[in-house]
């Protein structure tokens, strides 16, 4: 690790005020919506950008080196003091939680991952002794036994046996709902004495170096292997049958229903799964382990497979009125999750006819309802969901809707997707609310306090910890439910992966559960981690919240939201190409996408959104940019590309003039300092001249010179260039007067600015600002209410078409 990146981590460690001051740093390389910061350090970023480079180069040497074989197998006795101490610091960190240190991690995504997709009986079991490294053991399989407490770092780790007697070290990554996992989690699941089988495992050495670990990306390769499987016949542990000191494994339907029970109180809910799965196996009539485990799988979300658990009792002969009251709600539950309103209200329907008493169903039938009245009209409470996001947290329940849009080839690029309007829309017009396919939030995490570094190989980016996590839960996602994979595997991946298909979205049942009715580990289903990471590294977004724009926060506090930013995956809204000035706009309500039409578009026009415009300059966009594509073909890049490179690079040099000018008190050789930078930045602008294009940089001047008449009380002059800010921002103003008879507004509307559009990014909430500062000055300046309201009114308009 370069040494003073590690230097910076070391400090983090040890010294809250090193950790802000290194959130400044990070600010640069995140997702959507999010962009530098002005005080990047280049030493940090190029530290980050060496490490990436490094990465690439040890990866691509890795694959073109031919296997070799293996090192001795570690001392069993040294892998089980490494991961027994390993325990006791999870231990003492979930003693501390949120009270200890950071825990610093990294990870590295977007390398190639290689998954399984042989069944088991088309393999034959490898020993530890046989195997070698950099390779993958195509037609083979690991069979092993663990041996040692598992723990927890980005991936899960353990020392696990082969018959044989020899021991390695195993990773696990994106095990399923591992994300935080404790060590009781990790005792419920992947206790000592459990055996597992590898499909076709890859043996690595670790980056470290040292002895070398069998490490499993997608979870799809992993299955558990029960007491009698006929894959033990004539399997002889040269350890023993059992490992000392190893609790033995219930054997009794009872016995595993108890289990499996007391697991589920404890929230332990993929153990409770798994031990209620052992007791399907001896009994797949039993109504209550059914019932049980679809209520485990409620909690974990795994939605296809509890309704799966829920038809199978209700198919069962002699079943109770009670037990059909649960079935059939547990089965409502579980297709509302999926989103098939109508069927949910269904089964909460028939769970009344039976049990007319059943509270919790009607609650839900009318649930229902309001879903489906939402998804088809269009219709929701914006405010009250806004108010819900605050006060009941991230995730808000509300439908998917899909106004007059669809998905379309565009020649303009190049045969790729995008979304088009069919018919002709107005500015404000809802067009898409979506819930995020998967969704990683700040919020989710308790316990000790982690901060976890990603760097992306795809992208050439670090991102935040939310990414990093999102990609493992869409990964369990996928695992648990196989039927939604082509929502996520026919999303761009970026250019190393096969291009998707030219349509979407693909057809799915996701509410079929033909394919969930075998054990949650199992060989018939293969995960695409590759495809995931990418989909997730191209389409992911950032839903921050809604918030009062331009609120002046703490800069330290705004660097942590930056670096703890969440990170979430939208299906349909990933098809929206960018333009850094769109013809419409996402907010976020929660987790809640919502996409408006920023301005009057005509029927077949391509629909765009911002990627995030951060800086207010040509170079920065392109830099922020530069993860999707090496050139933006926008109508605002194209003018500002035209205007050519020493235009663009005076723009920058007058802003950090600006930026230090405004640190000082005006006077009259600083404002005549201001006029100057005006004229200089308005000399910059000639192929992008267009009144509808934003000027950011000339916003930022006459803003600047205005602030400068405020401060020596030169109101009317104020007035006027905060009105040529506004206009600099592509905002058509109707009414520029200061003073005498008001102009009536377009069409009799008593707005002072044109409203066929709304003000588009870069600049949209600066326009909502300048709006409001202006109906502050004439109001309070020169005591012209008129105006002011007009100018209230417009800054209400331009709100209500960006945001709410």
């Amino acid at each position: 690790m370069d040494p003073a990146f590690l230097a910076n981590f070391q400090k983090l460690a040890r010294d809250p005020a090193a950790l802000a001051d290194f959130m400044s740093y990070m600010q640069s390389n995140m997702q959507k919506s999010q962009g530098p910061a002005d005080n990047d350090d280049d030493s940090i970023v190029k530290a980050q950008l060496d490490q990436i480079k490094n990465a690439k180069e040890v990866y691509k040497r890795e694959r073109l080196l031919p296997p070799s074989p293996a090192p001795p197998p570690a001392s069993r006795f040294f892998l089980q003091m490494q991961f027994e101490n390993a325990r006791k610091t999870m231990l003492q960190m979930e003693r501390e939680g949120s009270a200890g240190g950071f825990q610093t991690k990294n990870t590295f995504i977007g390398s190639p991952i290689d998954f399984s997709t042989s069944p088991i009986s088309s393999l034959t079991r490898i020993k530890i002794r046989d195997m070698m490294v950099r390779k993958r053991h195509l037609g083979n399989y690991f069979l092993g036994r663990i041996i040692t407490p598992a723990n927890r770092i980005v991936a899960i780790q353990f020392a696990a046996e082969d018959p044989e007697g020899d021991a390695i070290h195993i990773s696990f990554y994106h095990f399923p709902a591992s994300i935080q996992a404790t060590s009781r989690f990790l005792d419920a699941v992947l206790a000592v004495g459990t055996t597992f089988i590898i499909r076709e495992p890859m043996l690595k050495i670790p980056s470290s170096g040292g002895n070398p670990m069998i490490r499993v990306d997608s979870p799809s390769d992993i299955v558990f292997v029960s007491d009698g499987d006929p894959i033990l016949d004539g399997i002889r542990w040269q350890s023993g049958s059992t490992l000392p000191k190893v609790q033995r494994r219930p054997t009794t339907l009872e016995k595993w229903k108890a289990l499996g029970d007391q697991q589920f109180r404890e929230k332990q809910f993929l153990g409770a799964v798994l031990s209620y799965t052992e007791g399907i196996k001896l009994d797949a009539t039993n109504t209550a382990l059914l019932l049980n485990r679809a209520m485990a799988y409620l909690r974990l979300e795994f939605f296809s497979r509890a309704l799966n658990d829920c038809r199978s009792a209700l198919q069962l002969s002699g079943i109770t009125d009670q037990d059909s009251v649960k079935a059939l709600y547990r089965a409502g539950r579980a297709l509302y999750g999926l989103g098939d309103w109508t069927s949910a209200k269904a089964c909460f329907e028939d769970a009344l006819k039976v049990n007319e008493a059943e509270k919790e169903s009607r609650t839900w039938s009318a649930k229902c309802d309001a879903r489906v009245r939402e998804q088809e009209t269009g219709e929701y409470e914006v405010v009250e969901i806004y108010r819900r996001s605050k006060s009941e947290g991230v995730r808000v329940d509300v439908a998917d809707f899909v106004g007059n849009i669809e998905v379309a080839s565009m020649k303009s690029r190049g045969g790729g997707r995008g979304v088009i309007a069919t018919r002709e829309l107005k500015a404000g017009e809802l067009l898409v609310v979506a819930k995020p396919f998967a969704s990683v939030f700040e919020e989710d995490f308790q316990g000790p306090k982690e901060m976890l570094m990603v760097f992306n190989l795809m992208t050439d980016t670090t991102d935040a910890k939310c990414h990093g996590y999102l990609i493992s839960k869409i990964t369990t996602m996928l695992f648990s439910d196989s039927s939604r994979a082509d929502l996520i595997y026919h999303l761009y991946a970026g250019p190393s992966l096969d291009k998707p298909p030219s349509t979407y979205p693909p057809e799915t049942n996701m509410t079929s559960t033909t394919h969930q009715s075998s054990p949650l580990f199992n060989d018939q289903v293969a995960v695409d981690v590759s495809r995931i990471e990418g989909a997730a590294s191209f389409n992911g977004f950032s839903p921050t919240p809604l918030s009062p724009v331009n609120t002046m926060e703490d800069d330290n506090k705004k660097d942590m939201d930056k670096l703890n930013s969440p990170s979430a995956l939208y299906t349909l809204p990933s098809l929206f190409n960018h333009s850094c000035v769109p013809n419409c706009t996402q907010i976020f309500l929660g987790d809640v996408m919502m996409i408006r039409a920023l301005q009057d578009i005509p029927e077949g026009t391509e629909l765009t959104v911002s990627y995030g415009n951060d800086g207010n300059t040509f170079q920065k966009r392109i830099k922020h940019l530069k993860k999707w594509f090496n050139k933006c073909d926008c109508s605002l890049c194209e003018a500002e590309r035209s205007d050519g490179a020493a235009a663009n690079k005076t723009r920058e040099e007058v802003l950090t003039k600006i930026k230090k000018a405004k640190q000082k008190p005006a006077t009259r050789s600083s404002l005549q300092e201001a006029k100057r930078f005006v004229s200089q930045v308005q000399a910059t602008y000639k192929g992008s001249t267009q009144s509808r294009l934003p000027r950011v940089a000339l916003y930022t001047a006459h803003f600047h010179l205005g602030n400068q008449y405020r401060e020596l009380g030169q109101n009317f002059e104020l007035i006027e260039e905060h009105i040529n800010a506004i206009k600099a921002l592509g905002v058509k103003v109707i009414d520029e007067s200061t003073s005498g008879p008001v102009r009536a507004g377009k069409k009799g509307k008593d707005l002072p600015i044109e409203t066929d559009r709304a003000p588009s990014t870069p600049g949209n909430d600066e326009a909502v600002m300048t709006c409001l500062r202006l109906t502050a000055h004439f109001r309070r300046g020169l005591g012209d209410n008129v105006r002011a309201e007009r100018w209230l009114r417009a800054a209400r308009w331009s709100e209500s078409k960006i945001h709410i």
